[in-house]
């Protein structure tokens, strides 16, 4: 998912609010620029394995093991980083220096402050089906909500929930008359 606003529309409290609700759930955060590197994403190089001659990546904790991944600014990594995330994001798996692994991941969001631009972020926009623009609050009412109303969440989700529903969804059929319709969605939406 991709929120996009302008600074201080709330984009990251309310990222943080809804991963709150994802009960039994780890997270990766990390605020992104031009300079992040793949290992901050993905993971380091272990120099005592190095040492050792075993090749080795220390992935634990980084987004190729968690079930949500937040990218505040992810609009503004660079390419060679742009390259070992869509990995992730694709196949759902993390390299760990001798293989790959297989990754928990279950969403990734991106919030920014813009959209993104250049050509080499179009691989990563196309990664982001679900895409919202949050505009400022407007109501003096929403203000007071805001700052007075508690912003948590109240519906949390188990975890095995979500692997559950998952399961089905890898066991449903699409049928032809189904695939007519998201043709129709899909000519209607160009």
């Amino acid at each position: 998912m991709a929120v996009v606003g302008l600074a201080g529309t709330g984009k990251s409290m309310g990222i943080r609010a809804i991963a709150r609700n994802l009960m039994n759930s780890e997270m990766f955060e990390f605020i992104c620029d031009k300079f992040t590197k793949p290992s901050d994403l993905l993971g380091s190089v272990s120099i005592p394995d190095m040492k050792a001659g075993v090749d080795r990546i220390r992935i634990d904790g980084k987004m190729g093991t968690c079930h949500l991944s937040f990218l505040d600014e992810g609009f503004k990594l660079n390419g060679a980083t742009l390259n070992g995330l869509l990995g992730v994001l694709n196949d759902k798996r993390v390299w760990n220096g001798a293989g790959y692994t297989p990754s928990p991941l279950i969403t990734c969001i991106v919030a920014s402050n813009e959209y993104p631009t250049s050509k080499e972020l179009g691989a990563l926009w196309d990664r982001f089906p679900l895409r919202f623009h949050v505009q400022p609050l407007e109501s003096d009412d929403n203000f007071r909500r805001l700052i007075f109303e508690s912003q948590e969440v109240r519906s949390p989700v188990e975890l095995a929930d979500i692997f559950a529903m998952q399961a089905q969804v890898k066991c449903c059929n699409f049928s032809d008359a189904a695939f007519d319709i998201l043709l129709e969605l899909r000519a209607e939406i160009k």
